[in-house]
């Protein structure tokens, strides 16, 4: 099958030369009447005659070999790269598929490339070439494809800030078509966009959904993935038990197979689920256990900080805290080691309070539910402390609501 017919790039470039059929059989040995057959398709050509004219055109023949005969398995590798994390793979992939630009836009696989780059692109964190591009054309593309499209427009549009847009995208695309690697990722994406807006019970089911297809696709990458989001969901629901269950199965098979980093992700995992389980020794155990392999994070050293506040260990906690408040830090984590600092120094004053409003508009502002439950409750307690229990109680309406989110959508 011929992707670019040999008669259809012959005819562009003839034009686009401004070379008439006489003046194109000049410069082969062709007869002008046997080239416009060949144009219109009344008589076959051969590779080694399209290769005399291409020639003269001063056409790549080697690029529309490419495009006729590997471009199709080499954008479907690069997808399968993409569904799979192949990442060492892509570079020398993308360089081969983008040199057929100037001519793939002529064949019948160029919405496939164009989707594809633009995927890319969002992948590597790059404003994407093609967006404009690819919603003007929208109506005449492949459902498959489209399916594909969707999919990162809506992690494109999510990072603008359109989260409830993005997720709307993803449910119609659900709809569009049936293929299993496809509907995993739209799955796996749809769990994660709706557990960042909070839908927690929406999330999980995508995620269950993903995690089916992704088994049997045997992409275990992205099932370790979807496993580590179902049990991290658990674990906001509060259902600590199961959230562990998960992350102590995906912990062994990370040690089996030797992955440390999935190791090391998972250890924090389990730290931060012993930690709301009050569980603080042990939480700081699994800690100190990444700590002999690896440096902290900054997430390490916040569970380690509060484990040893709740511990009524103070002055180890403060020492921690000093030392991440003397560091560049992300500003939410900024918030919570100041947010600490004030509770380890048992400061809750009116400092102490505009810190905690201000973690809150921030975690607000980035649809930041989890954070935004964890500020609340201290806010409530801070004004229930200060017998401000109005103010108590607006906050607990607002704690209420999202309670109700997180466990109805």
């Amino acid at each position: 099958m011929q992707h670019l017919p040999y008669s259809k790039i012959i005819r562009f470039f003839r034009e686009e030369q401004k070379l008439t059929l006489r003046q194109l059989s000049d410069l082969t040995f062709f007869g002008f009447q046997t080239l416009s057959k060949y144009e219109t398709e009344l008589i076959p050509l051969s590779d080694e005659n399209f290769e005399v004219v291409a020639k003269a055109l001063g056409i790549d023949y080697s690029l529309i070999l490419y495009i006729n005969h590997v471009l199709k398995q080499d954008l479907d590798h690069l997808y399968e790269c993409i569904v799979y994390d192949y990442e060492n793979e892509m570079e020398v992939l993308i360089d081969r598929i983008k040199k057929s630009y100037i001519y793939v836009k002529h064949s019948d696989l160029y919405h496939y490339y164009l989707v594809l780059m633009f995927a890319i692109d969002n992948i590597f964190g790059k404003e994407p070439e093609h967006i404009h591009e690819i919603l003007n054309i929208k109506d005449q593309i492949d459902s498959n494809i489209l399916q594909i499209f969707y999919d990162y427009y809506a992690i494109y549009i999510s990072r603008l800030g359109h989260l409830s847009d993005s997720i709307d995208i993803l449910d119609r695309a659900i709809n569009l078509g049936k293929r299993p690697l496809i509907s995993a990722m739209l799955h796996y994406h749809a769990g994660l966009l709706n557990s960042i807006h909070g839908n927690l019970k929406t999330s999980l089911s995508h995620n269950l959904e993903a995690e089916h297809l992704f088994i049997q696709e045997h992409n275990h990458i992205r099932l370790i993935s979807v496993q580590t989001n179902i049990a991290t969901i658990y674990a906001r629901q509060k259902s600590l038990d199961k959230a562990l269950e998960i992350y102590n199965r995906l912990l062994k098979e990370a040690i089996r197979s030797k992955n440390e980093d999935i190791e090391i992700v998972t250890r924090y995992n389990i730290a931060w689920c012993y930690k709301l389980m009050k569980r603080y020794e042990d939480s700081n155990l699994i800690i100190e256990n990444i700590e002999q392999v690896s440096s902290l994070t900054t997430n390490g050293y916040y569970i380690k900080a509060c484990n040893y506040f709740d511990l009524n260990e103070t002055e180890k906690a403060q020492v921690i805290i000093d030392h991440n408040l003397n560091q560049e830090l992300d500003p939410l984590f900024k918030l919570k080691f100041q947010i600490l600092d004030f509770e380890n120094k048992n400061q809750q004053n009116d400092d102490y309070c505009n810190c905690l409003k201000d973690f809150l508009s921030q975690t607000q502002a980035s649809y930041d539910y989890e954070n935004t439950e964890f500020v609340l409750d201290k806010l409530i307690d801070y004004y229930e402390l200060k017998h401000s229990y109005k103010c108590a109680n607006q906050y607990l309406k607002d704690k209420i609501q999202l309670i109700e989110r997180k466990f109805s959508k």
